[in-house]
Order: C-alpha cells, then structure tokens, then sequence
C-alpha cells in the first residue's frame, strides 16, 4: 500500500515547504497563487506534484489534489503540518491492524507559540472550509445572540453552520451558512454533508454574504452608529 499526502497551501514560491513539513511520502501540494501550472519531480525518491492554480478556496483546493491522487492511503494536510519520523510506517501499521477501515483519524502533537491576538483569529479561520457555532439552546435564544466567536467566524469570510436556531437569525437571513432546527447528531453530520457537497458557486455565495455582513457589523462602524444615535438623542 501506499501512502500519500495532499496539501492546501497558498502563495508557495518554491519547494521549501516539503522540508518544513518533513514530508517522506509521495506528496501533491495544491497551491493557490496568481499563476497555473503544473510541476512534477523527485523529493527524497518519491514522488511530488506541484498544481499550482490561479484560484480561491480551500475546498477547491482540497479537491483538485484528490482528483489526481494516486496513493492507496490519502493525508489531507494544512501547510503548516510537520509529520514525525517514519509517520508512513503508523499509517500503513493502522490500516494493518484496522483492515476495513475506510478513514483512520489520528492523533497530532499542537505547538504552540503564544497566545492568538485576537485582530489575527479571523485570518487564522480562513483556512478552514467552515466554521461551526455549537451551542445548547435556552429560551433567550428567541433574542438572537451575538457572541464574539460568530462575528471572528463572519469575519473570516466562511459558512457558517449553526447547530441549534435563534431569533433574529443573521445566518439565515443574510444567507451566510445553515442553521438547524433541531440538534441531532444525524441533523449535524447531514448539514456538514450538505456544506462539503456545495458547488463551487453556491460555496463562493455563502463566503460573500459572510464577508458582506461582517462589513456591516464592523466595530467600527456600530461604534459611529452608536455616537451618532447618542447625538441625537
């Protein structure tokens, strides 16, 4: 069997990035730049596909390197993933002992430099396909809610999937992800579906109403807004 890594990457100017990841498999990094071609070489003996797409979007990113994958065992990977020593002999030793499974998730080793400044959460979040807001619901829920993490996840320009409903509901009146009426397990995987099952024009809508409505709830603007109210009054 073999084993393969797919990467999203973006803006890669070279090859530098296999080392950095310490990758020693066959490897198919999708990088999103301003530019398309296709590169294909020898890294440490293995095989190595550069697709290098003048286009947006992790999802798509994801799927063009599925479409030409090659390995029996396929790693999505981020960019900023670094896999230990011998990681092809733990995965092919998984598949060994688990021989029907169809997906393997394993556990990954978090460094960590500092806390996040919290101006650098919504760029962070782009690399994510969709954020999830995760909530058990109460009656003021027929209020609306407003937490910070909503609008960081507005912020970063990506669905939204909501897993309970509220009243005044900006995902769904501004059209920027999905909402649940109810929380089942069933009812949350089948929206997860639904989301990674997007067109590519559906998925690039959700990503505007989200960018478009953080715009409008911008602090600085609601902070104008509120002076001016104030002076009014």
């Amino acid at each position: 069997m073999t084993v393969q890594v797919l990467v999203a990457a973006m803006h890669q100017t070279d090859h530098s990035l296999l080392e950095k990841m310490n990758i020693q498999t066959d490897v198919i990094v999708g990088n999103q730049c301003d530019y398309d071609s296709v590169e294909r070489f020898e890294y440490r003996g293995r095989r190595a596909l550069y697709l290098n797409f003048a286009e947006r979007g992790v999802g798509l990113n994801r799927n063009n390197a599925l479409m030409r994958a090659s390995g029996d065992i396929c790693l999505f990977a981020d960019d900023d993933c670094v896999y230990v020593n011998g990681y092809e002999q733990i995965i092919l030793a998984a598949y060994g002992r688990h021989p029907d499974a169809d997906v393997i998730v394993f556990n990954m080793r978090v460094s960590r430099s500092g806390e996040v400044p919290k101006s650098n959460i919504p760029s962070i979040l782009t690399q994510a396909y969709a954020t999830i807001l995760h909530n058990s619901s109460t009656s003021l829920d027929k209020y609306g809610q407003s937490q910070n993490k909503f609008f960081e996840f507005l912020a970063a320009g990506r669905p939204i999937l909501m897993t309970y409903s509220v009243g005044h509901s900006i995902v769904k009146e501004k059209n920027c992800g999905i909402e649940l009426d109810e929380q089942t397990p069933e009812m949350i995987a089948t929206a997860i579906e639904r989301l990674a099952c997007l067109s590519h024009d559906d998925y690039d809508l959700l990503c505007r109403s989200a960018q478009n409505c953080a715009e409008k709830y911008d602090f600085k603007k609601l902070t104008q807004t509120l002076i001016q109210t104030i002076n009014l009054v």
